[in-house]
């Protein structure tokens, strides 16, 4: 806030840079098309998979398909690592940050609230 910053946003993998560089997710698609389809949904890598693809769309503004994706990703991640995993609330958040591109702010706060009593065992 004193540098008059309006947004801070750091990334924490190491991986290609996806905000700066979209080629570079489109060069992505295929490897993870092929491991999604050898490896099936429910694999662990397939769905952070699904997370790259909603970034794109968010990026290229396709928010109602980036929240089909971050849905069904959601969904596979309380199948597969259960309701309080960080990966299923990390996921609902990031939907939550998709509603509100959309303009769905109820559908965002119940999501945060859920998201957040799930993290904190509230």
């Amino acid at each position: 806030q004193r540098l008059g910053a309006k947004k801070l946003v750091i990334h924490l993998w190491d991986g290609l840079t996806s905000d700066r560089y979209i080629e570079n997710n489109y060069r992505a698609y295929e490897p993870l098309a092929k491991m999604a389809k050898e490896q099936g949904l429910k694999h662990p890598d397939t769905i952070a998979a699904l997370e790259k693809v909603a970034i794109v769309l968010c990026e290229l503004g396709n928010y109602s398909e980036a929240m089909n994706v971050e849905s069904k990703r959601c969904e596979l991640c309380v199948e597969v690592f259960g309701e309080f995993h960080e990966r299923t609330t990390s996921c609902m958040y990031s939907l939550v940050h998709i509603y509100i591109k959309l303009n769905e702010y109820e559908k965002a706060n119940m999501l945060m609230q859920r998201a957040f009593r799930l993290r904190f065992h509230y």
